[in-house]
């Protein structure tokens, strides 16, 4: 990127324009006061920051999303089974996604900010699609139901055998067999 257009880029975001991040093909506002991606098309959807998980490897963030209902996917919250278009997402660290906004929130040197993280002209989010298994790890791992050596929440009544003699599902975890 040139001088010229980061220079563009500190002035928007300095008298107040927010990054955007694409995720799936959807454009997000980086809200890092609120702590919250809102969407650009609708104010009304946004993935608040406190029911994604930290990811310990980029100290990002990670969420289970689904793309067609343009939401963050709580699986506390769903009794309904699971969407069969989940996908993974990863966020970049915070300060890669709006160093200015974290340094003024936290009150950093911001030149210091833009010298290790300068702004960038276009967030992509890492999507990656996920089977029935890796979704159902997730699921698990997200509601601290698996330990780093495997499933270690797994409840009993999903050890039963259902109909035909097959391993069945409870509705407490949604693994299907």
């Amino acid at each position: 990127m040139r001088l010229r257009e980061l220079k563009v880029l500190i002035a928007r975001r300095l008298v107040g324009h927010l990054p955007v991040i694409n995720i799936c093909g959807q454009p997000f506002f980086v809200d890092i006061r609120a702590q919250q991606l809102r969407s650009v098309a609708d104010y009304g959807k946004y993935l608040p920051f406190y029911l994604m998980h930290p990811d310990p490897m980029t100290h990002g963030r990670r969420f289970l999303y689904d793309p067609k209902a343009i939401e963050l996917y709580a699986p506390l919250d769903s009794d309904f089974g699971v969407p069969d278009t989940l996908v993974l997402v990863h966020l970049p660290f915070e300060l890669m996604m709006d160093p200015i906004g974290v340094a003024k929130m936290n009150g950093y040197d911001m030149d210091l900010a833009l010298k290790m993280y300068p702004l960038q002209k276009e967030l992509k989010a890492i999507v990656t699609e996920l089977d029935t298994d890796t979704t159902f790890y997730f699921i698990q791992l997200f509601t601290a139901k698996v330990s780093p050596g495997g499933f270690a929440g797994e409840r009993d009544c999903c050890q039963k055998e259902g109909r035909n003699g097959k391993v069945a599902c409870c509705h407490h975890c949604g693994r299907q067999f």
